[in-house]
């Protein structure tokens, strides 16, 4: 008896303790020690579609160089970059295609965004880096998680699972 009232008193008075005491790290904010460099999935906005490449990255105190390649642009280089206070700014130098001029952002989710400027227009673009998106490819959900498998067979292992 006296073992249950014991344990009772130290979940009584340690509960609080546990519940209250804890607490969550605020979330990652970009600071000026992060680096951008390395390799990145870049998403340009163009009118209703948007086309994805490669980017890579590298930065140098203020200075930034890299390399960029998308189906629609080919191959070219990352020119007069700079990285500065988790800004960027750079030209995308291709040998065929109008240049396309960069700016954007470091954001706290750890993604880049901005805008490009190309053959007279002005739309967004959005970065991650390529980890990253090769970790959330390779997560399935949903009915189309498992294209091999039937609707109903998902359904099913739904109900029973």
């Amino acid at each position: 008896m006296k073992i249950k009232i014991a344990v009772m008193m130290c979940a009584a008075l340690g509960l609080p303790g546990v519940i209250f005491g804890q607490h969550h790290a605020p979330p990652a904010t970009p600071t000026a020690e992060q680096s951008i460099t390395g390799d990145w999935v870049i998403h340009f906005q163009a009118g209703h579609e948007s086309v994805s490449g490669s980017l890579h990255l590298q930065a140098d105190g203020e200075r930034l160089a890299g390399t960029v390649e998308t189906g629609h642009t080919g191959p070219g280089t990352v020119e007069n970059g700079k990285w500065s206070k988790q800004k960027l700014e750079a030209t995308l130098v291709f040998k065929k295609h109008e240049s396309v001029v960069l700016e954007g952002e470091l954001k706290s989710n750890g993604t880049l965004a901005g805008n490009y400027t190309t053959e007279g227009r002005t739309e967004t673009w959005q970065a991650e880096r390529k980890s990253a998106t090769a970790l959330n490819s390779s997560r399935r959900s949903g009915p189309n998680a498992f294209p091999h498998i039937g609707r109903s067979q998902i359904l099913v292992a739904r109900t029973f699972g």
